[in-house]
């Protein structure tokens, strides 16, 4: 054939869609994404975030996959964007989801092969004031299971979700100690309790827990306290060692950042904010 007439097959081949192997509906092949790779790939936590994000915002997709536009997603997206870090998380596994599709030859292409990451996240510097951790400590005096959580992410300066999944048999001789599968960097952690904090793993209810917008609303209206989310707690916490003078590799420790070393660690960085808030803690 002439050039002419190839550039024309060519042009009539590149706007082909390859149509998939066979068309399967968003629920069936997310139940087999699970099954498949993320709960033998994930860890136990991450892997219960990919299902509640899914679970919760991918309502409208539920509908066979080539059937999936660009549109129906992004519509999903901005209506997150009054959070944009949950708009972000959902975002990422979506994304991952539709590639791992694509791999498996359930749809041609992703519909969001070609979006970026919808919002710019920018590192949280929000530091409770004495005052501020007094009112939500009063504020959290009732027993219940989200109190009890909130206390110790006050008390221990881990990751809410880490306190959230304590089970009567990670407490052994005044020690907490998180199994590998539920630390963020994968690691065992264990720590050492206070009678304060043991006596709140006592009293409190415990098994797992992933209700948190209404029962925090609440808490900020008890306690005054606004614009500030249960993570803050955590970068408090290492705020307040740094201004009491624990060794910044001792605070590592306590936050399972394992820096190795006698000097800050890029992520303890992040936490530890005394320079600014020293007058705060005297």
């Amino acid at each position: 054939m002439t050039l002419a007439e190839a550039r024309k097959v060519a042009a009539i081949a590149l706007t082909k869609t390859e149509a998939p192997i066979r068309s399967e509906n968003f629920h069936d092949a997310f139940e087999t994404y699970l099954q498949t790779y993320i709960r033998p790939n994930y860890r136990e936590r991450p892997a219960r975030d990919v299902e509640r994000l899914i679970r919760r915002h991918a309502v409208r997709l539920q509908k066979p996959l080539h059937e999936i536009t660009t549109r129906d997603c992004t519509a999903i997206i901005d209506r997150l964007m009054h959070t944009p870090s949950e708009a972000n998380h959902f975002f990422g596994v979506l994304k991952t989801f539709f590639a791992w599709c694509e791999k498996r030859q359930l749809i041609a292409h992703s519909p969001i092969a070609r979006l970026s990451k919808p919002a710019r996240e920018v590192s949280r510097d929000r530091v409770l004031t004495n005052g501020e951790l007094r009112a939500i400590w009063t504020a959290t005096a009732m027993t219940s299971q989200f109190n009890g959580i909130v206390r110790l992410c006050v008390l221990l300066g881990q990751r809410r979700g880490e306190i959230a999944a304590i089970q009567p048999s990670w407490v052994q001789n005044a020690r907490l100690t998180i199994p590998a599968r539920v630390t963020k960097n994968g690691v065992e952690h264990s720590i050492p309790l206070t009678e304060r904090a043991l006596a709140i793993i006592r009293s409190m209810p415990l098994g797992a827990y992933n209700s948190w917008a209404q029962p925090k609303s609440r808490l900020d209206n008890r306690a005054g306290v606004t614009e500030w989310v249960l993570h803050d707690l955590r970068r408090t916490f290492s705020t307040i060692h740094a201004a009491i003078g624990t060794p910044p590799h001792i605070t590592d420790r306590l936050l399972n950042h394992l820096s190795g070393s006698r000097t800050l660690s890029p992520i303890a960085k992040i936490y530890d904010l005394s320079p600014s808030i020293s007058s705060r803690f005297g």
